[in-house]
This record gives structure tokens, sequence and C-alpha cells, in this order.
């Protein structure tokens, strides 16, 4: 890590970087596998944090930026890679933003993302329902491909 060369920065860095890590890893994970209205929740409160983190990131590195180079050796002081400083504090402005747009796409899409994961419980295993309500076409174990679908199907009435 390049910034660590600034005085007491290398512990906040590292638990910042756990922090965005595990919040991806997360947020994919939930999105993708757990699409509960509680799982939703937390991701839109996640991302408030993590928006908030990314601000005070983004202030903490634009303020440390402005340094003065100084002769004297000081224990506490450090300022080099001052354009290092400028660099993370524009990425940290640019990830509070997408979280920001992350935060509001998710918090006015929540519905569909929620209604995504119930949309196929009802259909039954191995089983197509037509336009029919009482017509289902059940595919044969032993299906060939002849070009023609209904040539390899059994096909029920449902009473």
């Amino acid at each position: 890590i390049i910034v660590t060369i600034a005085s007491n920065s290398g512990f906040s860095i590292l638990l910042t970087a756990i922090a965005y890590i595990f919040y991806t890893t997360a947020s994919l994970y939930i999105i993708n596998h757990k699409q509960d209205p509680v799982y939703i929740g937390s991701v839109i409160g996640s991302t408030i944090s993590m928006s908030i983190l990314s601000v005070l990131t983004a202030v903490y590195w634009s303020q440390v930026s402005i340094c003065d180079e100084v002769d004297t050796v000081t224990s506490e002081y450090t300022c080099k890679n001052y354009w290092t400083m400028k660099l993370i504090c524009a990425v940290s402005s640019l990830q509070f933003l997408l979280q920001v747009i992350f935060a509001l796409i998710l918090y006015n899409w929540q519905n569909i993302v929620i209604a995504e994961n119930q949309q196929y419980a009802e259909v039954p295993s191995k089983a197509f329902e037509s336009d029919d309500a009482s017509y289902f076409s059940v595919a044969d174990p032993n299906y060939t491909n002849t070009g023609n679908i209904r040539d390899n199907e059994k096909s029920a009435l449902i009473i």
C-alpha cells in the first residue's frame, strides 16, 4: 500500500479495505441469492453506512493532502505521496456517488428485487404450465432431440 507512508494511517486503511470487501461480497450474495425483505433492507442500510465511510475517507485524505514539506523530521508528521492522497480522495468521492446511486436504485426497485425471488415458487418441478391452467406438459426423462419438442413429451390433462 503506497499510502501507508503517511503517519498513523495504516490501521484505518486496513479496516476500511476489509469493510469494503465484506460489504461488496455480502451485497452481491444477498442480491443474487437471498432476496428477502430483511436482507434487502440490510443491504440498503449498509450501503448508506458505507457511503458515509466513503465521505469520511474522502474528507480525511483531502485534508491530509494539503500538507507542507518540512526539513526537520517530526515523528507524527509526513508529507510524502500527496498526489496519491489526492487520488484516494477522488476515488472515495467516486465511491460515495456510486453508493448513493446504488442505494437509491435499490430502494426504488426493492419490490421488484424481492418479487423476483418468489415468482417461481409455484411452478411444479419438471412441468411447464401452458396458457390453460388445467394442462401441464411433463418432460420425458428419455428425451432425444428430434427437432420437434412435442414428439418427445407426455401430455396429461389435469382435471
